[in-house]
């Protein structure tokens, strides 16, 4: 992860120190480090609705999310924070596998908390260039937009954020250029295909 040669205290101590890292972060990253593989874990069921903020060593709010059995939304902010995690600890395979997982949970996940969160975090913490995780989240923004607009922290989240909104609008703009929904990537359709 770091070079000998680096300036880095790590590289010079040969310890890297993730105490003020979510745990559940840390257990995930390390899961893959070994597999190869990146699985997502349940969050315990809780009787709580808010959702609880933590500081995490990336310098970002980690979100530890309500959950319940029947609803699985959690997953979007989980693999969100942890494409972000990968980010922060320069693990490159770790990016583009959590942004599988927060691909396929958009599925269920796009109208809730959480997924509002994901894109405060996705503007916040990701670099400008690094736009993986970023046309992902336009697209279902776009494509989901009139349910969106109906949730008060979804509409929150756009005010804070001229970033966002300036990207859901332009994106917007472009597909309604477009002669056919799929003529330009960026254009809101069935990532599925379905």
């Amino acid at each position: 992860m770091y070079s000998s040669s680096a300036t880095f205290q790590e590289a010079k101590d040969g310890i890297v120190d993730l105490t003020d890292s979510a745990p559940e972060h840390i257990d995930i990253m390390l899961q893959f480090l070994y597999s190869g593989q990146l699985k997502l874990k349940k969050f315990p069921s809780t009787t709580t609705n808010e959702v609880e903020l933590a500081q995490s060593t990336t310098k970002a709010q980690t979100v530890t999310p309500s959950a319940n059995t029947n609803d699985t939304s959690h997953e979007v902010l989980l693999a969100t924070n942890i494409y972000i995690f990968g980010d922060y600890w320069q693990i490159a395979a770790l990016k583009p596998a959590a942004a599988v997982e927060v691909q396929k949970s958009l599925d269920y996940g796009w109208n809730s908390v959480e997924f509002s969160t994901s894109l405060k975090y996705i503007f916040k913490y990701t670099r400008a260039e690094d736009r993986l995780l970023t046309d992902t989240a336009i697209v279902w923004t776009v494509q989901k937009a009139a349910e969106l607009l109906n949730r008060g922290e979804f509409v929150e989240v756009c005010r804070e954020n001229a970033e966002l909104s300036f990207e859901v609008m332009k994106a917007g703009i472009e597909c309604r250029k477009s002669d056919t929904v799929n003529a330009n990537k960026r254009c809101p359709s069935d990532p599925y295909g379905h």
